[in-house]
């Protein structure tokens, strides 16, 4: 699957390939269509040419064996009526000379490839068309004697069940006595011995020399075979598909067998043919189909190359052009000409005129903007940077003057001190400023809150020695540190301003352990609708960072109970981590 999907990614990557493709098909898939029917068609009609021949020769063999037998069972039946014969197996009287006179005559034109042989009721043969009589005898209680017996027309039996394997068949048909009461008896035999060379000389010449022929009893065991030499457990293989009614084939595949019974007879006469196509005409054909369809192919690919080639150089000239648009190169420019793609150069020379044009008043607008943008971005950060909670102020002064009057204590004045030092570090005209400088204000900034009445809250730092040259803009420590005083512990409890480095940024975190803060406020940091001033620090801050740095960086809110299992809250605030001083 892996190699069909990188092949379809190669060509639909790329028109000129898609294009080539199509080239490549619509020549290949016609010659490639045509031989193979072509090939199709010659296989079919070489193996009807074969099959009508193996009929052909089939129907020939089997008429030839049964005209042969019939022209037999006619001369057994002439001998098996003969008056003379059965008088001369009968009565005392051995008249040799008249019953051999009648044997020979009645086999004119047979005893050259049939034995004629007569047997008494004993089973002794008597008479013999052979040159010499044997003297020898056949059972009667068995074999072809015994069925003939039984029978009242010609039996027939093959070599297999013969005492010589040289006589492919027998035939034999009994000859009937007169009783005197007129009941009728057995006066002899006769017995007719087709041998095998004379049964080569029936079917010579029917068959054709490269084909073979085999003859099966009813048992499909080998009676005959001629230019075929089976193993025996192909006889019982072949029986199974002939019943089955398959083609019949041996194990090389290079034969075809073609079976026709001879049912009087019990015998399968079988014809053995070479394949129409042998594996040599097989293999000589599937390469000359191999060849001519890479010959096709090959010129398939040149044509397609050369006609891809033309249709696509104009549209790889405008796709490299289109290239260096992209790269905001725009003074470049495409050959025109007088046809449809020259027609579409003309065009793209005109869009990327006109591009160039709006590019350079687009430049002069985000000139203007950002400069307009940027002294928008400066003044509202010096705003929101001078707004210092106003309750603070008041309460501080208020505190001082009251205290001054009433206790006289040195507290009044550190206090004051502590605001001065605060009061300058705000309206100074630095925008970044170290975190240790932060740090040192937020000092300040909680000594002044003891003073006020939160003596009871407790105040920790965790920054690292390397993070104490990280720049911060201006006072964006103080109202996270007031938020929770205010909002989170109330007058008793902890807070912790902890600092850290990751991913080359600063993250900064103040925690407090106490009530905690509402559901629907924990995550980034977004100004509630409605009563704004109630967080005002938290949105001060947040803006100051986003308008520094951008929109992925600001304050995000967590419940330190989710984080930590201690009730409270954490404000995380996160930005760059620079160590130098940046201006504006």
């Amino acid at each position: 699957m892996k190699g069909i999907a990188s092949f379809r990614r190669y060509f639909q990557n790329s028109f000129r390939r898609r294009l080539f493709g199509a080239f490549l098909l619509c020549s290949l898939i016609p010659l490639l269509l045509s031989l193979l029917v072509l090939f199709s068609a010659f296989r079919g009609s070489r193996k009807e040419q074969v099959d009508k021949e193996g009929r052909e020769s089939l129907k020939l063999i089997r008429e030839s064996i049964i005209e042969a037998r019939d022209s037999i069972t006619l001369a057994l039946q002439e001998l098996s009526e003969s008056v003379e014969l059965k008088r001369a197996l009968t009565e005392e009287r051995k008249e040799r000379t008249e019953v051999n006179r009648l044997l020979f005559s009645l086999t004119e034109g047979l005893r050259d490839t049939v034995r004629f042989d007569i047997y008494d009721k004993e089973g002794n043969l008597r008479y013999s068309t052979a040159p010499y009589l044997e003297s020898r005898s056949l059972p009667t209680d068995w074999g072809i004697l015994q069925r003939a017996t039984r029978a009242d027309s010609p039996v027939y039996e093959s070599s297999e069940g013969s005492d010589s394997r040289s006589r492919l068949f027998q035939i034999a048909v009994r000859i009937k006595g007169q009783r005197e009461g007129g009941d009728k008896e057995i006066s002899g035999y006769v017995l007719a011995s087709l041998e095998e060379e004379a049964f080569r000389t029936l079917l010579s010449g029917k068959y054709g020399v490269q084909n073979g022929i085999l003859l099966l009893s009813s048992y499909w065991r080998p009676v005959y075979s001629e230019n075929i030499l089976l193993p025996t457990e192909l006889f019982s293989t072949l029986r199974e598909e002939f019943l089955r009614g398959n083609p019949l084939e041996d194990s090389t595949g290079e034969f075809i067998y073609t079976v026709t019974p001879i049912e009087d007879m019990g015998l399968y006469l079988i014809l053995r043919q070479e394949k129409p196509i042998s594996k040599n005409m097989n293999f000589l054909m599937l390469l000359l189909l191999f060849l001519s369809i890479l010959f096709g192919a090959a010129l398939s690919f040149l044509m397609g190359s050369m006609m891809s080639r033309r249709l696509f150089t104009p549209i790889e000239r405008l796709r490299s052009a289109m290239r260096e648009v992209t790269l905001d190169h725009l003074d470049v420019r495409l050959r025109e000409s007088e046809d449809e793609l020259g027609e579409l150069a003309g065009r793209f020379n005109r869009m990327t005129e006109a591009l160039a044009e709006n590019r350079r008043a687009l430049l002069l607008n985000q000139e203007t903007l950002l400069k307009n943008q940027k002294e928008l971005n400066e003044a509202q950060i010096r705003m929101l940077q001078a707004q210092l909670n106003p309750h603070f102020l008041g309460n501080t002064l208020d505190a001082m003057k009251w205290m001054g009057k009433i206790h006289q204590i040195p507290e009044v004045a550190e206090m004051a001190t502590d605001l001065a030092d605060i009061l300058r570090f705000a309206i100074s005209p630095k925008e970044f400023v170290s975190l240790e400088m932060e740090i040192e204000i937020l000092k300040r900034y909680m000594e002044i809150q003891k003073i006020r009445g939160f003596s009871k809250i407790e105040f920790h730092l965790t920054v690292p020695e390397n993070l104490q040259n990280a720049m911060v803009p201006r006072m964006v420590l103080q109202p996270l540190v007031e938020n929770a005083i205010l909002h989170g512990i109330l007058s008793e409890g902890e807070i912790e301003l902890c600092a850290a480095e990751q991913d080359n940024e600063l993250r900064i975190l103040v925690k407090d352990n106490g009530k905690g803060i509402r559901k629907e406020l924990i995550g980034p940091y977004s100004p509630p609708k409605e009563d704004l001033g109630h967080h005002l620090g938290l949105y001060n801050v947040d803006t100051i960072l986003k308008k520094h740095y951008g929109e992925r960086y600001g304050l995000t809110i967590l419940d330190r109970k989710e984080e930590e299992g201690v009730c409270g809250t954490i404000v995380l605030a996160v930005l760059p981590l620079q160590r130098e001083r940046l201006e504006g």
